[in-house]
């Protein structure tokens, strides 16, 4: 009999939820039919079609291909190393790639592309990003797993190496 009670209040509260809940919700659907009760009337759009014969098409020169494309100048990383400049790497099948790195803030990032994305445009591309703690101005090299990294056997890839505080994104690649 007194485990018979504890199941009671746990009921008890589940339904004293379930009210509330309930109550909340009336209240909230209440309010919403009194905003849109307006007392102007709803007019629907006018679509008018768009009707071309063919061999004609339809201009839409107000968006260029330009305007999809990510642009060089635009990115944060504009004046940071071309993917060429850095680091590559031909993957053959092999577990690791090793670098290195000098410690200028609290972490040291390495991250690995592929050499067919340019990082500068695409950031958050990448197929393998770590921070490592480190401390500053310490030299250190790396040892890079590259079991779990999306790899193809003969595609290059590059590293890119950059620093990170303890807040915010990485910065300075190099």
């Amino acid at each position: 009999m007194v485990k018979i009670v504890p199941n009671i209040e746990k009921l008890l509260r589940t339904n004293t939820a379930l009210v509330f809940l309930c109550v909340i919700s009336i209240g909230v659907l209440i309010l919403l039919f009194r905003h849109s009760s307006n007392k102007e009337p709803v007019v629907a759009p006018i679509i008018t079609p768009i009707s071309s014969t063919v061999g004609q098409s339809s201009d839409f020169s107000s968006v260029g291909v330009e305007d999809l494309v990510p642009s060089l100048s635009a990115s944060p990383f504009r004046n940071a190393p071309a993917p060429e400049a850095l680091p590559t790497f031909v993957f053959k099948g092999q577990a690791t790639a090793k670098t290195s790195f000098t410690c200028t803030d609290v972490y040291d990032v390495a991250l690995i592309y592929p050499m067919s994305i340019d990082y500068r445009l695409y950031p958050l591309s990448s197929l393998y990003n770590r921070a490592t703690p480190c401390a500053k101005g310490t030299t250190l090299s790396q040892t890079i797993s590259l079991e779990h990294v999306r790899t193809e056997t003969g595609s290059t890839y590059y590293i890119v190496r950059a620093h990170q505080g303890k807040k915010g994104g990485w910065y300075a690649p190099y």
